[in-house]
């Protein structure tokens, strides 16, 4: 993982960033290690501040939830999951953070 990581970090060595897309799938029902890797790897590589220009997309194709349970709700679920591993690897308070959910 962190050999891709260091390939990019080459290859955007003196170019600047403006924005930063993380895209996962919506239909993980947890964080899993690989993801928590990917995120330390990319805090590591770019530094905390990469992810006061990310943006977090879910990708959901033809995903529908278990019975009972709302769409709006397990997608509000899964962005506080991945939020947290993510102001978790960043270091950064719950005060500077700012997220919005575009759904």
């Amino acid at each position: 993982m962190r050999n891709y990581v260091n390939c990019f970090c080459r290859f955007l060595l003196n170019k600047t960033i403006d924005v930063m897309l993380y895209v996962d799938r919506l239909d993980g029902y947890r964080v899993d290690n690989l993801d928590k890797q990917v995120i330390r790897a990319i805090t590591q590589s770019f530094g905390s501040q990469i992810w006061r220009i990310g943006v977090v997309v879910l990708t959901h194709a033809q995903f529908s939830p278990a019975d009972g349970v709302e769409y709006l709700d397990f997608v509000s679920k899964r962005s506080a999951a991945l939020q947290a591993v993510i102001q978790e690897a960043a270091g950064l308070k719950r005060s500077e953070k700012e997220v919005r959910n575009l759904y």
